[in-house]
């Protein structure tokens, strides 16, 4: 079955469009919610009246893993997205 022209544009432009979303979102992943959040969250933890060693450890689990996290969202959008452009 052959596809329509129409059918393969809009596969080739929502291919595109996803890896914008991988590039942007990987970003807001990586440095906003993981490296950022985690330090307000150590910053938080330690302001509390009883210091919460839990918000200390978990804050400090978030910047650790900022790279794999952002990576992993960022490969696999950027895959998807290549296969929509690669196939249209």
């Amino acid at each position: 079955m052959r596809r329509s022209e129409r059918g393969s544009t809009l596969t080739g432009w929502l291919g595109i469009i996803l890896i914008i979303v991988a590039i942007l979102g990987g970003l807001w992943l990586g440095l906003w919610v993981c490296f950022i959040g985690g330090l307000v969250q150590i910053a938080e933890a330690v302001k509390a009246d009883p210091v919460s060693s839990w918000g200390i450890a978990f804050g400090a689990t978030r910047i650790v893993f900022v790279v794999p996290v952002a990576w992993i969202f960022f490969f696999i959008c950027v895959f998807v997205g290549g296969e929509m452009v690669r196939d249209s």
